[in-house]
């Protein structure tokens, strides 16, 4: 069991996060969507925000750093095999 909780714990940190799509009111602290412009619990005017793109999954981010240090050192080896 405890081999299918580590599975699913890797499998949904690989999937990327969407956007954050609601805010708290300034107001009530009640939570509403960010393109709102009326709290619909406390009837306030509050300014619509623009939603923002969807946030890279950790996994991937650390796939691209790796990727990335990987290009380093074969640039370095690439080098140092040129000075020899």
């Amino acid at each position: 069991m405890f081999a299918v909780f580590l599975i699913v714990k890797v499998a949904n940190s690989a999937r990327a996060k969407g956007p954050v799509t609601t805010r708290a009111c300034p107001y009530c602290q009640q939570s509403i969507s960010k393109a709102a412009t009326k709290c619909p619990y406390c009837c306030s005017a509050v300014k619509a925000e623009k939603i923002g793109p969807a946030e890279e999954a950790e996994l991937t981010k650390g796939l691209k750093s790796l990727k990335e240090k990987v290009g380093n050192v074969a640039k370095t080896a690439k080098k140092a095999v040129k000075i020899k």
